[in-house]
């Protein structure tokens, strides 16, 4: 079918765009992997387009669908500065921070026209108060200035009424903001009074989908995980996490004389991994979860939704989570809390199954729901994998970025 051709007014915006310089920024690559998936397609489909940080691979053996794009920026590594901290408590990364907004508000200078910046996180704004005034200063030498709120607020601080002020201001000073669901796009209308039109909702995308996945009984012996229904909790194990009450699930569907295997995957500290590993121990599930508390390197990462049988994701509150997009995307039945974007993406779509949050008696009931008719759950999630990898593709989710980029030009 050959697409349509684009009006006069349409050609001219495309014609625009492509002189328009675009930069993307993110200081810390807080959101790593979803600045590079997305950077990485908007390179491959926008003539001036660079990356705003340090130029230094956080997940090194992660893959991209297309090569990064150029980063405009500075880090202290490449002088030999390796030590993590300096006397005084200052970091590597702290430097390269500062370092990276003041080299990047002499680049605006040099442009040969104003670019549209699009910030992606600010990680200092709960610390310092320079990420404001570098926003300030952006703002009047930009085109203009767009912030994906990948969360209206820090996890575990939402109601800390300084931090909130200072995302207001941030909010508010924006020409444009980025959500991922309607749920946020209704919470920043709701809660800070932003003006609907002033909001776009793009999606969030599947991350790992340059990664073939291995077969399952080959990752299941290469985790130590036994051929029964394994369970994935994928993700670092923070409190909203909803870990305890997963486990608690777990055992009350244990005691039932059900089989399973729990994976519990991904970074937690010390005091965490303690009280995580004495609530196993007093559960009596020792023997059947499976815990993996260390960083996954990309490479491995595949195994583990390869072992599992279903994502369970049962969080006290959350905005969105890039952990749900990737196991749909992989074809994985997911169990998930009725909060948030969780609720209006799966229980809206009937693409899995829903539990109510912190309720160990509705999560234990939806567990033997699934585990007990895999097949049906199976049939749910096929439905959701293919609606997720037409529709949540991270060059779809470019060129959806790009129409708003057009409207600034």
């Amino acid at each position: 079918m050959v697409p349509p051709r684009a009006t006069g007014r349409e050609q001219a915006l495309n014609d625009r765009l492509a002189t328009t310089p675009i930069r993307m920024a993110d200081f810390s690559l807080a959101v790593y992997h979803y600045d590079m998936e997305l950077a990485s397609s908007l390179h491959h489909l926008l003539a001036d387009f660079a990356f705003w940080g340090p130029p230094r691979a956080q997940d090194p053996g992660y893959r991209f669908a297309h090569p990064l794009p150029p980063f405009e920026g500075l880090t202290v590594s490449r002088w030999g500065w390796e030590p993590r901290t300096w006397k005084g408590g200052i970091s590597g990364t702290t430097v390269d921070y500062v370092l990276n907004q003041a080299y990047t508000l002499l680049a605006l200078r040099r442009l040969p026209e104003p670019p549209i910046v699009h910030v992606q996180f600010l990680s200092f704004l709960q610390k310092k108060w320079w990420d404001l005034r570098w926003l300030q200063v952006v703002k009047r030498r930009a085109r203009a200035l767009i912030y994906t709120v990948h969360n209206l607020m820090p996890h575990d601080r939402e109601h800390d009424p300084v931090l909130r002020s200072k995302y207001e201001q941030v909010y508010r000073l924006a020409d444009h903001l980025v959500v991922h669901n309607e749920h946020q796009h209704q919470q920043l209308v709701e809660q800070f009074a932003i003006a609907p039109n002033k909001i776009s909702v793009l999606p969030l995308g599947p991350y790992f989908s340059q990664f073939p996945l291995p077969e399952r009984s080959q990752a299941r012996q290469t985790l130590g995980v036994r051929d029964e229904p394994v369970l994935l909790h994928f993700g670092s194990m923070r409190p909203y996490k909803g870990t305890e009450s997963l486990l608690q699930a777990f055992a009350a569907w244990r005691q039932q004389q059900r089989q399973g295997t729990l994976l519990l995957a991904g970074p937690a500290s010390p005091a965490r991994q303690a009280e995580l590993r004495a609530l196993i121990a007093d559960l009596h599930v020792q023997e059947h979860v499976v815990c993996r508390f260390d960083f996954i390197p990309a490479a491995e990462v595949p195994r583990y939704f390869a072992a599992a049988d279903v994502i369970v994701l049962p969080y006290l509150h959350i905005d969105q989570s890039g952990v749900l997009p990737t196991a749909l995307a992989w074809g994985l039945p997911a169990i998930v809390s009725d909060v948030g974007g969780f609720r209006e993406f799966v229980g809206s779509n009937d693409f899995g199954y829903l539990c109510e949050a912190g309720s160990v008696a509705s999560l234990t009931a939806v567990l033997a729901r699934v585990l007990e008719d895999l097949p049906a759950a199976r049939t749910k999630a096929a439905r959701a994998q293919a609606y997720v990898q037409a529709n949540h593709n991270w060059d779809a989710i470019a060129q959806q970025t790009a129409g708003l980029y057009r409207q600034f030009v």
